[in-house]
């Protein structure tokens, strides 16, 4: 992966699926291997959080500077695999006065499974400064293989897990997932032509304010179980705060690298039919002066 790839997954965050992670050892930032919880992939509890038309929307800043915004949409549903998807998809765009130092024009889409959330298919355009990219993956779990196109032109296929997650989709799947404090994650993911463990690590319990209102949330930590993706920022850590309710919202993002620090908060909400937004409590509290300090998570 280019550096100019990392940098933009910084500057951008767009969720906790994606890959923007430290590398880790053995001993996981403090959770020993006996404490990890696989996800046993299958159809999660129910009522899922998310639900067609869920749409939220990040101010993204580097320090003290408006870098740009990001968006999460449930966009639709279609067919895939024999199977009824959900149609979920990232973009990310610098803002004008950024792009002089780094345009970012992406999207992410994904098809995710309505019953069992794990990936069917995976299409991914960057546009980051002078580099551009364009992947297509598409996953048979029947036989456990994926096939892949770089630029257009398609790749070796190649064996997978069965229902596994992408890098997007893994961020949805966590969603539905049931943790508390202490508690770590492991998902299995694949990123177009590679497959490791997603661990996802509940720190702590946190009360956090953002441009759309206040809320009680989890703060957890992705990281990767395999190193060698990110070796010159290694050492970068990235945190993510997930409301502690069935609406399992990211609202808050923060990461530290030697370049500088990024934050990434909740716009605006707009819940998928038939699920919960924002209550009038929580927007009344929401953040209007400075970014108040994130405790000991802060970049």
């Amino acid at each position: 992966m280019k550096v100019s790839q990392f940098q933009l997954m910084l500057v951008l965050l767009l969720c906790v699926s994606k890959v923007q992670f430290a590398e880790v050892s053995d001993e996981l930032h403090g959770a020993p291997a006996s404490s990890i919880r696989i996800d046993s992939v299958g159809q999660p509890p129910l009522p899922l959080p998310f639900a067609l038309g869920e749409e939220m929307i990040y101010h993204v800043s580097f320090g003290a500077v408006p870098a740009g915004k990001a968006q999460l949409r449930v966009i639709d549903t279609a067919m895939v695999n024999d199977q009824w998807s959900w149609v979920v998809q990232s973009s990310a765009r610098s803002a004008k006065a950024f792009d002089w130092v780094f345009k970012v024009r992406d999207t992410i889409t994904t098809w995710v499974d309505m019953d069992s959330v794990y990936s069917h298919r995976f299409h991914k355009k960057l546009m980051e400064g002078f580099y551009q990219d364009e992947k297509l993956v598409k996953f048979s779990p029947k036989d456990s293989s994926v096939r892949w196109w770089d630029e257009g032109k398609e790749k070796d296929m190649l064996k997978v897990d069965p229902y596994v997650q992408d890098v997007l989709s893994a961020g949805y799947r966590t969603r539905c997932l049931e943790f508390d404090v202490g508690d770590t994650v492991a998902i299995k993911t694949h990123d177009v032509n590679k497959t490791y463990d997603l661990l996802v690590i509940v720190h702590s319990r946190d009360t956090v304010q953002t441009l759309a209102g206040e809320f009680d949330c989890f703060v957890c930590e992705p990281v990767l179980k395999s190193g060698g993706l990110f070796k010159k920022e290694g050492k970068a850590r990235v945190y993510v705060w997930v409301t502690a309710d069935e609406r399992r919202i990211p609202v808050v993002m923060s990461s530290k690298v030697s370049f500088g620090s990024f934050t990434v908060e909740l716009e605006e909400f707009r819940p998928g039919i038939g699920k919960l937004g924002v209550s009038e409590f929580e927007a009344s509290r929401a953040r209007k002066g400075g970014r108040p300090d994130l405790g000991i998570y802060a970049p």
